[in-house]
């Protein structure tokens, strides 16, 4: 039969603290400590938006349509692109989106 290798390796022991990767500023050799339950502020109430002037609170997608043409339009340098977007994520415009495929007008 053949031997397990941990009946015919040494065992190896390490003497040094186990290592940290680096997934934040600065070098990885120390511990941060985060923020518990404890240290939060429980009464703080979350912000919302309120819609102005009669808009309504755009949903999640049109949230990311709204910013996705605000980056689109400034970086092609369409400034009413850039606009829409704006509109659509303060809720001032509704986005609809194009009807695709066999039941399309």
């Amino acid at each position: 039969g053949v031997t397990p290798p941990s009946q015919t390796a040494p065992s190896t022991h390490v003497h040094e603290a186990s290592q940290q990767g680096a997934t934040a500023p600065g070098s990885g050799s120390t511990v941060q400590d985060l923020q518990t339950h404890s240290d939060m502020d429980l009464e703080a109430q979350p912000k919302t938006t309120v819609p102005v002037d009669g808009a309504h609170k755009p949903n999640f997608k049109e949230k990311v349509v709204g910013y996705a043409k605000q980056v689109r339009g400034t970086t092609m340098g369409k400034t009413e692109q850039k606009e829409l977007g704006q509109r659509i994520v303060h809720g001032q415009e509704h986005f609809e989106p194009k009807k695709v495929g066999p039941k399309a007008p």
